[in-house]
């Protein structure tokens, strides 16, 4: 006969009370212990399972002075495998739950040149940092002079649209280059101390351009 007391840890002394309390602990512990096994997902942050062999791609997109691109094109592929992401306002997005692996990147967006790389993605989140390059830009090359057609140093030009300005300021021989402008319609300014400021409006379309601008004495 098989000594089940013994086993379990009892003491046939023990009342009814003391045994089934006994028990109940046992029982408590051993649901304890199955509950803390390891399983093969791991926990994610917001409570939900996240594949181990996984990986999350994040993505930021920015041109060539570090501002937000919206609307690029972002894909991985990998033997036939493709995985796309559009990036928001901020220049961002996000591809979740790409197998592990060695990937194509390419990332495009119009009137920019596509990037092209590869990337090898680990388990986990992996942070990718894209910059693209305009199709076509101008370096133009700014004179300032006054009225009687003399330098002025120190003048800062800018050149704009609806964006952030492509800045230069002269100097002692009046003159300054702003490289690259991207095609498009822009206004140009110039502003020195002890002059009338000067708007004009510029038309960027070919790879050097150069403008002369004329400063009023106050």
């Amino acid at each position: 006969m098989v000594d089940y007391w013994s086993k379990l840890g009892l003491n046939e002394a023990w009342s009814k009370k003391e045994r089934f309390n006994y028990i109940m602990n046992y029982v408590d512990e051993l649901a304890s212990s199955n509950n803390n096994a390891p399983s093969g997902n791991t926990n994610g942050e917001d409570g939900g399972d996240v594949e181990v062999n996984n990986a999350s791609v994040h993505v930021s997109v920015t041109d060539s002075r570090n501002k937000a691109i919206k609307g690029a094109s972002v894909k991985l592929s990998k033997d036939g495998d493709v995985y796309t992401g559009t990036t928001g306002t901020d220049g961002k997005c996000i591809i979740d739950d790409v197998p592990l692996g060695h990937y194509d990147i390419v990332t495009s967006k119009d009137e920019y040149i596509d990037d092209e790389d590869d990337l090898t993605l680990v388990a986990g989140v992996n942070n990718v940092e894209i910059t693209l390059s305009y199709e076509e830009t101008c370096d133009i090359s700014v004179s300032v002079v006054d009225e009687e057609d003399n330098p002025v140093a120190n003048a800062d030009v800018s050149v704009y649209d609806k964006g952030d300005p492509y800045d230069g300021t002269t100097g002692s021989a009046g003159g300054c280059t702003i490289r690259n402008v991207p095609y498009g319609t822009y206004t140009i300014e110039a502003v020195a101390e002890g002059f009338e400021f000067t708007v004009e409006s510029i038309t960027v379309d070919a790879s050097e351009m150069s403008r002369k601008l004329v400063l009023i004495h106050e």
